[in-house]
């Protein structure tokens, strides 16, 4: 095979699986009651004027600085070729 070098690692379907249905979906493809518990939204909270009153990092409608001190990540990003 091409790819015997990969290791299988993870949720991959061994190559003789790969076109056969596999197990059904956990909670039947839905979200369980577990999942609903964690991300249900409720009420509190603080009004936007109490949040924006309590503002205290960047200039009003600024990002925050980057960690690191890079131009918004722009140091990570390779370079363009030489023409």
């Amino acid at each position: 095979m091409p790819n015997d070098h990969i290791p299988i690692v993870g949720t991959r379907k061994p190559d003789s699986d790969v076109g056969k249905p596999g197990e059904p979906a956990v909670a039947g493809g839905q979200q369980s009651a577990e999942q609903a518990a964690i991300t249900q939204q409720g009420s509190g909270g603080q009004t936007d004027a109490a949040r924006n009153a309590a503002w205290d990092g960047s200039p009003k409608g600024r990002n925050p600085t980057p960690a690191g001190g890079s131009s918004d990540g722009q140091s990570d990003r390779p370079r363009s070729p030489k023409e």
